[in-house]
């Protein structure tokens, strides 16, 4: 019996153990590092910028406060009960319901004046 003499891994030569790599496939896996480095080092860096444009505070968006003794009347329908109030880009949205039904007023919170109305009401039935 003819045994085939096993390489030894310390002396063998990179190609046999990877299996043999033509010029063009070790061309083409080094271009494949250099891509890949290339978009990790761009992708740290946009976390980094992300990062430092958020402590710099230019993200925020400019809050609106009233001054001291400020005070804002919002005309509602008569006997009106709010349901909800939400808050967002400078506008308030008020959910309210009274005798005429449910609707939503939506209130500039700069200016103190009401920007839109809605009321709901039902359809009647389709015959």
């Amino acid at each position: 019996m003819d045994a085939k003499p096993t390489p030894d891994l310390a002396t063998a030569a990179p190609a046999t153990l990877a299996g043999e790599l033509t010029p063009g496939q070790v061309r083409a896996l080094k271009w494949a590092i250099v891509a890949m480095s290339i978009m990790i080092v761009v992708g740290l860096l946009a976390i980094v910028f992300r990062i430092v444009y958020l402590a710099s505070g230019r993200g925020q968006q400019a809050t609106v406060t009233a001054g001291p003794g400020a005070d804002a009347r919002v005309p509602l329908p008569a006997g009106a009960t709010i349901r909800a109030i939400a808050l967002d880009s400078g506008r308030l949205a008020i959910h309210h319901e009274s005798i005429g039904g449910p609707g939503i007023t939506i209130v500039d919170i700069g200016s103190g004046k009401v920007v839109s109305r809605m009321t709901f009401a039902p359809e009647p039935p389709r015959p």
